[in-house]
């Protein structure tokens, strides 16, 4: 078993990081903020703690892209995660126009949270013995506006969590704006219809595909109504 501070000794010259699947290396995000020459990191399928909340705006300078830092541990830790992925990746994200996508963003496949969404079931009516598909983190950006979203697979997603606030609807561009963002957000959410984040347990997760399964009309929505301009 190692620890990233074992590498404390090259911060002063390190710009490469790559542990990719080295599960037997522990420790934190946080414990390679002083490597100021980092440019490229990938902690993806290690044990490694991506604890954003304790880097500070400063912290890894020369990181060119923050995309393979790792995977959230819990459902509620990929707020601050996308987040954080948001206002480090930035620049590169305002240049996208429609969907982007950082990688292969998922839960840790060793979190206790982790499962498959089975969608499967939808077609079938039975559950499948094993799935490929899994839920994912994925960006939104529609207009000016950035967000991002949970998918599971299949086509469906979840209602989107949006990082920037709606354009005021007096704004020249505002009609542009609002038919991408009904393009976008309207069609595919299916039996995740109202949902932010998948539901805590593969059972609860069933439980929801067959209510959807039952009672498809109870996941309508009526067409969102374009804001008046005063």
């Amino acid at each position: 078993v190692g620890s990233l501070n074992s590498f404390l000794v090259h911060r002063h010259c390190l710009t490469e990081l790559h542990l990719r699947d080295c599960e037997e290396v522990l420790g934190s995000l946080s414990d390679l903020r002083d490597f100021q020459h980092l440019e490229s990191l990938d902690l993806r399928g290690t044990m490694i703690t991506v604890d954003v909340q304790n880097i500070r705006p400063n912290d890894f300078p020369s990181l060119k892209d923050a995309t393979y830092i790792g995977h959230p541990w819990f459902v509620k830790d990929a707020h601050d995660f996308m987040r954080f992925l948001h206002e480090r990746n930035n620049s590169h994200s305002s240049r996208c126009s429609g969907y982007h996508y950082y990688g292969h963003i998922h839960l840790h496949t060793k979190s206790p949270e982790h499962y498959h969404p089975r969608l499967e079931y939808l077609a079938t009516g039975e559950l499948p013995h094993d799935s490929s598909e899994e839920f994912t983190l994925q960006f939104v950006k529609v207009g000016p506006r950035m967000g991002w979203r949970w998918t599971a697979g299949y086509g469906y997603y979840f209602e989107t969590n949006w990082l920037d606030d709606e354009p005021v609807a007096s704004d020249e561009r505002y009609d542009e704006y609002w038919e991408e963002f009904e393009s976008k957000t309207r069609d595919m959410l299916g039996p995740f219809r109202g949902m932010y984040d998948p539901p805590p347990t593969e059972e609860a997760n069933r439980q929801v595909l067959r209510a959807f399964i039952r009672y498809p009309l109870a996941f309508s929505v009526e067409r969102r109504v374009r804001p008046r301009t005063e």
